[in-house]
């Protein structure tokens, strides 16, 4: 499934997103891809919780962590071979360019 997210602001379209909402896709994310559409990541739990994230065998990309109303509370560049937990987040989109989001910005999908 994919799912366009705006900017909550202005609506200006941001990423097509292909939706990881199995374990699976989380498990498999963007590792071994040089070239990759925007992936969302869904999580199965209501509240949030800190999320831990790799970027061994991925691309260069950013992590844009959202709360449980779609804010965005912490953006991070990846490069090779990194591992990071983030803040308690209950969204993860990961891109290959921020399109000038930032953190505190609001979005929708």
């Amino acid at each position: 499934m994919k799912l366009k997210v705006y900017k909550k602001q202005n609506g200006c379209l941001l990423w097509n997103c292909v939706v990881a909402d199995s374990p699976l896709k989380r498990a498999i994310g963007i590792m071994g891809k040089k070239k990759f559409e925007p992936l969302l990541f869904t999580f199965p739990y209501k509240h949030e919780l800190p999320i831990s994230i790799h970027s061994f065998f991925c691309p260069v990309f950013y992590a844009v962590f959202l709360d449980k109303w779609k804010k965005v509370v912490q953006i991070r560049k990846f490069s090779s071979a990194e591992m990071f937990t983030s803040l308690p987040a209950a969204y993860l989109i990961e891109v290959n360019e921020k399109k000038g989001v930032k953190v505190g910005d609001a979005l929708i999908w």
